[in-house]
């Protein structure tokens, strides 16, 4: 099996991982409840703000 790569990640490297993830959904989480409170965004408005509107 000389050819074949194997990745390790060590314990701190795997919890760093879900640490992140769960950061991530956190944080989606709220914007979700935000936008239902707030309204949101269309994505039409989204492509003016950003200039890519065809």
């Amino acid at each position: 099996m000389p050819n074949e790569k194997w990745i390790l990640r060590t314990e701190f490297e795997e919890t760093e991982h879900y640490r992140a993830a769960y950061t991530l959904f956190s944080k989606l989480k709220k914007a979700k409840e935000r936008a239902n409170q707030e309204g949101w965004v269309s994505a039409d408005d989204v492509e003016k703000e950003l200039g890519i509107v065809d």
